[in-house]
């Protein structure tokens, strides 16, 4: 027998040729088997923890991503407005878009869309002149936000 590493696990007596002799009485050599088999589970337990630590960590990342993603964003994405035609056929590139996803998006984009469109109306209709007029519309609206938070509040924390 001339495979090496198998014949490490038998009992030779004898090496002295061609051929390797078994011992017969106890052909195997048992330390060297149990060695591979403490290896094999210890090489088993490794794996197995190491894979667990893994899926912990990936699991808490996953969790992270999927509570981050439910919330979503909104945001304004320069650069791909719409074109509106103010007074005398000019043309104006508002420049920003709105950008909505999950929970958020769902609330204040379509807010936001509205805010936005009713800015670029003003501003094709009235060109400079809607300076004023935006601001005045911001400022009420952040006065509606303003009294419908406190009147939320008094009524969560049972208040009339």
């Amino acid at each position: 027998m001339s495979d090496g590493f198998l014949s490490t696990f038998l009992n030779t007596t004898d090496s002295g040729g061609k051929y390797t002799v078994v011992n017969a009485a106890n052909p195997v050599n048992w330390t060297r088997t149990a060695q591979a088999i403490v290896l094999s589970i210890v090489g088993g337990v490794y794996a197995g923890v190491t894979t667990v630590i893994d899926s912990i960590g990936d699991a808490e990342v996953r969790l992270i991503e999927a509570a981050t993603s439910f919330i979503g964003s909104v945001s304004l994405v320069s650069g791909s407005g719409p074109i509106v035609e103010g007074p005398g056929g000019v043309t104006t590139d508002l420049g920003a878009t709105v950008a909505s996803e999950g929970l958020l998006g769902a609330l204040f984009g379509p807010l936001l869309e509205a805010f936005t469109g009713a800015w670029s109306y003003n501003v094709a209709q009235f060109g400079v002149f809607a300076l004023p007029i935006n601001v005045g519309l911001t400022l009420v609206l952040v006065y509606i936000v303003a009294v419908g938070s406190k009147k939320a509040g008094e009524r969560l924390l049972g208040g009339s």
